[in-house]
């Protein structure tokens, strides 16, 4: 009784401190593709697909001998800025952000090559 006691404390206590976790800045993508999005950022030794010539373009070699990927995408970011620093105050204008990117890809025997266009980052930094 004092364990399942003991035990529903401490998970009440993780539960009242967790906070919420972005993943970006808004320059620097978590991920690139959904798969590398949807797996918190993950590319650099998994697979992702066509998206993974950004972080690790040795991971192009899983495809499939004698295939062809062909990608389209677009991302929104849109953030909402604001500062406060004593009596000064500001907020930006900027709401929206969009990041398009394409690619190509084919494997023909142990070669694999293609081209891409995906965007780094977001927010006007570029």
């Amino acid at each position: 009784m004092i364990r399942k006691t003991a035990c529903s404390a401490v998970t009440l206590l993780v539960l009242i401190g967790a906070t919420p976790a972005f993943a970006t800045n808004g320059m620097n993508l978590e991920g690139y593709g959904p798969k590398s999005m949807a797996m918190g950022g993950t590319g650099s030794a998994y697979d992702t697909g066509n998206s993974a010539v950004m972080n690790n373009p040795a991971t192009l070699g899983y495809m499939k001998e004698g295939t062809s990927e062909i990608s389209f995408g677009i991302r929104g970011l849109h953030p909402d800025i604001s500062i406060e620093n004593g009596p000064n105050a500001d907020k930006s204008d900027a709401t929206a952000f969009y990041m398009p990117s394409m690619s190509y890809m084919r494997r023909d025997g142990k070669v694999t090559w293609g081209v891409a266009m995906l965007a780094q980052g977001g927010m006007g930094t570029d």
